[in-house]
């Protein structure tokens, strides 16, 4: 039997999209994390990053230190970012396997750096203006991927079970 790629991409999965929503949530609040982790390890405000992207809505000022406001618009954006992806990574792997997930996440935390991180989102003059070093932003995207195998779990979870027991 051969393996259909195109049939693959062209299925309907309402529980695998639902997975990829919640997968895409999950893994956009562990990129929230390593991210924090990440700007505390450099000396940098740990919410600096999530401000960051508060910054195409409210501008310079989601940065300031006292934005609380920057920070709830930079959360809510990553996570429409990531839910976004989630979808299409759910939708794109039509497979539950924990190890093939992982190595397609680095592939997807990879895409995410090159894309999301150095093309999209440097496109905002806020963002650009920065002056942010790509480094920091890899291990952030290779976090965000590999948390994205959580859709096998919820997926998992939101299937009917097929056996009769």
């Amino acid at each position: 039997m051969e393996y259909n790629l195109v049939e693959t991409w062209l299925r309907r999965d309402p529980i695998r999209w639902i997975a990829g929503i919640l997968g895409g949530i999950f893994a956009g609040l562990v990129a929230m994390a390593v991210a924090m982790a990440v700007s505390a390890a450099l000396g940098w405000d740990p919410l600096f990053p999530i401000k960051l992207l508060g910054t195409p809505l409210l501008g310079a000022s989601a940065t300031d230190l006292q934005s609380a406001q920057g920070a709830v618009a930079g959360a809510l954006i990553i996570e429409v970012i990531a839910v976004f992806w989630g979808v299409v990574f759910a939708h794109f792997t039509a497979t539950n396997s924990i190890s093939a997930l992982l190595l397609m996440g680095l592939a997807w935390g990879a895409f995410t750096w090159i894309f999301t991180w150095n093309l999209f989102l440097q496109s905002f003059k806020p963002i650009f203006a920065a002056r942010i070093p790509a480094g920091p932003a890899l291990p952030v995207c290779f976090a965000y991927g590999l948390a994205l195998a959580s859709v096998a779990l919820f997926d998992r979870m939101l299937r009917p079970s097929t056996s009769q027991t």
